[in-house]
């Protein structure tokens, strides 16, 4: 280790855990409430689904140019601050209008930022990680806990008041996150500014377990990530009230808290393959769950799986990523990740679901994501290579840059 400071008890972690916090609060209260605030002012779900996909098509082009730039500077920290500025300016449209092309157009805009941030904290984190000690996961758990708070915390905002406080209550989180970015100490890593951005690319997937990792994130995604969005319409069909929204998702991350804080001990030793292929049983569990219980304090119980079928499935890939890909290389392989995952993934994934829901609601949505998930499992078992990095498990060695255009 490069410093004798005790992990996590500096002033860098704990602004660090702060942001995971603040973070995943926004995520939280947006998942929740957005889509309610929404509904409640004249959007169909065709229309929300369109503005999930094009939030999300945002991520397949951006991450790599904001992952380029923090490999070219070699300061995640300096990238990250700017991303925050630019977006609480772009965000504040939404607190006044709720026209369909202002709030389609500023969110597109807006997330042309935001899909930069996450990627941005992830590398930052990996590389302190790496240099003070400790674990992603314990850094990552925070913002668990955020995203649970941020949800309960708008809830009771809701209740006191109504849903006209949801767009200026997320834009105050994001200030809020905004003042923490600019008090993260600079993470210093070797820059590698005369390798073209296309180079590594090509070098990055030329790993057999990066391709493989790629391919079962876009498939995760694509079966999974559009059902977050109308998961508070289908509740509130079910008869839940505003208020017990933030429950559902509370319990799910609660469960996330508890396996991201324990992976090391439960499932280091073990292939990733092995962990990615049981995240997608499970996830094929609790959608046909999801779909045939109407029950709202039944599927409650049933939420508690998504610990499993995301949490779990993230921290795996993050861990994987982490040992395969030298530092140097880093932003990049994770915007890779991110323009599979949550960007190709979750751009079809939002506009299927929007069609899906208009179409038969939630069980029909529930239904054909886990028929979906099967299919994940079966391919993922194919093309996984069994011989993968384990969480936790010494890095291999790094992706060679001698191959570059």
């Amino acid at each position: 280790m490069s410093s004798t400071t005790p992990p996590g008890q500096d002033s860098g972690a704990r602004d660090l855990r702060l942001l995971y916090l603040l973070t995943f609060l926004f995520i939280g209260a947006q998942g929740n409430f957005f889509p309610l605030w929404l509904r409640h002012n004249g959007w169909t779900a065709t229309e929300l689904g369109w503005l999930d996909g094009l939030r999300y098509a945002t991520v397949i082009v951006m991450p790599l140019y904001w992952g380029r730039l923090i490999d070219r500077r070699g300061d995640a920290v300096g990238v990250l601050k700017w991303l925050a500025v630019a977006g609480v300016v772009g965000f504040l449209p939404i607190v006044w209008s709720v026209d369909f092309w202002v709030v389609l157009g500023t969110m597109t805009v807006w997330a042309v930022f935001r899909v930069g941030q996450i990627p941005a904290l992830d590398a930052l984190t990996l590389s302190r990680v790496k240099h003070h000690g400790g674990t992603y996961g314990r850094f990552r758990s925070w913002g668990s806990v955020g995203f649970i708070a941020g949800g309960l915390l708008l809830g009771w905002l809701v209740e006191s008041t109504d849903r006209t406080i949801i767009p200026g209550a997320l834009a105050v989180t994001l200030v809020l996150a905004l003042i923490i970015v600019w008090r993260v100490p600079s993470e210093r890593v070797e820059r590698r500014s005369g390798v073209k951005g296309w180079g590594v690319v090509k070098s990055l997937l030329s790993h057999r377990g990066l391709r493989a990792l790629y391919l079962s994130a876009f498939l995760s995604r694509f079966t999974q990530h559009g059902l977050y969005g109308f998961l508070p319409l289908h509740l509130q069909d079910l008869g839940v009230d505003d208020w017990a929204v933030p429950l559902y998702w509370s319990v799910g991350v609660l469960s996330e808290v508890l396996l991201i804080r324990n992976t090391p001990r439960l499932f280091s030793g073990r292939p990733t393959r092995s962990i990615l292929l049981v995240c997608f049983v499970v996830a094929a569990l609790q959608f046909a769950c999801s779909a045939l219980v109407t029950n709202p304090w039944l599927l409650l119980g049933i939420m508690a799986l998504h610990g499993v079928s995301f949490g779990l499935w993230y921290v795996a890939s993050m861990e994987y990523l982490g040992a395969q890909v030298d530092e140097t290389q880093r932003g990049t392989a994770q915007a890779l990740f991110q323009i599979m995952a949550f960007g190709f993934g979750g751009t079809l994934s939002a506009i299927t679901a929007g069609y899906l829901f208009q179409a038969g609601a939630g069980e029909l949505m529930f239904t054909v994501a886990a028929a979906a998930s099967i299919a994940v499992i079966a391919i993922t078992w194919i093309v996984f290579p069994s011989e993968s990095a384990t969480p936790g498990a010494q890095a291999a060695p790094r992706v060679d840059e001698s191959r570059t255009l």
